[in-house]
């Protein structure tokens, strides 16, 4: 596994094994990915500090906390942020960290 920066929280033993780049284009809501979203782990980064995005299944699902989840397509996997967390995005600075390997459970 790797150490510091890809490490959920760096204070943590407890680090994932890759960051996958999307927001070279700025801040998107909508990712659509090829691959299997599953273990997919979604950290915002605000000036304030980082939430670890909860995962799920659907829209209704969202709440004030945020979250993500995922649509199968024919081709590829549709992201999509909840409107709470696309409204943080929009409204100011921030870094999506979309981590994979991370573990399910705290060390």
């Amino acid at each position: 596994m790797l150490e510091g920066e890809l490490c959920v929280d760096p204070n943590d033993a407890c680090c994932c094994d890759e960051e996958l780049l999307f927001d070279e284009n700025g801040p998107s809501c909508i990712i659509n990915y090829l691959g299997d979203a599953t273990g997919l782990t979604f950290e915002l980064v605000t000036q304030g500090g980082s939430t670890v995005l909860p995962p799920l299944t659907s829209a209704a699902e969202c709440t004030s906390s945020g979250g993500w989840w995922a649509m199968p397509s024919t081709d590829f996997v549709r992201i999509e942020l909840c409107d709470e967390t696309c409204s943080i995005r929009r409204s100011e600075t921030t870094r999506l960290r979309v981590l994979r390997g991370c573990p399910a459970t705290s060390c």
